[in-house]
Formats: C-alpha cells, sequence, structure tokens
C-alpha cells in the first residue's frame, strides 16, 4: 500500500508526521519546565521527558520488527528505513521528519548545557522520539526494491 491509499490507522503517514511536531512541543515544554526554579514543574519537566524517551524507544523497537520483517521480501537497508536515505519517502516527510528530530536535538542540548549537572539534562534522552518515528515512517512506509529470487 502506497502512502496514499493507506486506511486511517494509528501509523498512518498523515498521523507519524503530526506525532513528530507534537513531540517537539512536548520537549520544549518539558525542557523549559526542567529549568524552571520551581521544584514541582522540574519534577514535571523531567517526567515528560522520560515519557518522550520511553515512547521513543518502544516505537524504534516497532519500527525495527516492522523493517525485519519487510527484509524477507525487499532490500530494506538501515539507511533508508531508520534514515530515510536514498529517496525511499517523499522530500516532504523526509524534511518534516528531520526537521522535528533536529529541533529536538537543538532543545536538548540547549537545555542540558544551560544548567549542567541538574535534572535538565534528561532533555537530552528525548529525542530518541524524533529517531523512533522516522524509523518507523520508513520502515512502513519506505519504498524498497524487492528482493531477487
Amino acid at each position: 500500500m502506497n502512502q496514499a491509499t493507506e486506511p486511517r490507522s494509528l501509523f498512518s503517514p498523515a498521523r507519524l508526521l503530526r506525532a513528530a511536531k507534537v513531540g517537539v512541543i512536548l520537549h520544549l515544554i518539558a525542557t523549559a519546565a526542567s529549568l524552571a526554579p520551581s521544584d514541582r514543574a522540574v519534577d514535571v519537566g523531567v517526567g515528560i521527558n522520560l515519557m518522550l524517551f520511553l515512547v521513543g524507544t518502544g516505537v524504534f523497537v516497532a519500527a525495527f520488527l516492522i523493517a525485519a520483517s519487510r527484509s524477507r521480501g525487499e532490500e530494506v537497508w538501515f539507511g533508508g528505513a531508520f534514515l530515510l536515505n536514498g529517496g525511499v519517502v517523499d522530500r516532504r516527510a523526509r524534511c518534516t521528519l528531520r526537521t522535528c528530530l533536529g529541533i529536538q536535538v537543538l532543545i536538548g542540548l540547549v537545555g542540558a548545557s544551560l544548567k549542567p549537572f541538574s535534572p535538565a539534562a534528561f532533555s537530552v534522552l528525548a529525542p530518541l522520539l524524533g529517531v523512533a518515528v522516522m524509523a518507523l515512517f520508513g520502515s512502513r512506509y519506505g519504498r524498497f526494491p524487492s528482493r531477487a529470487s
């Protein structure tokens, strides 16, 4: 199935792109909260960042299993499935997902560097969600050549 005919599912292309954008917003809020002077805000920020990391871990495992399953009949490669290299997905989706990941990495690094050796350091874990959503998009909707028999 291609992206245009894919039924509305939990992992539809539109929902994955939206999830990447929501992940950026949640990460920004969580990192700002972890930099706040209030202990309560710091706890909320750390909790959200850990939640983003754990969700990202689960999504990445799902992406890996989907890519492994597809590799039986198609020539799936790491760079294509997880990093969207080689034109396996359309340019708009690739740019959106890579931009969201880049922003998450930047938020994490800036947050952790503003308050080193503090709970703000948990913000460097959250970009795993961006990597995982990108990997899920590529492993599920990437176009790979069929394996030669």
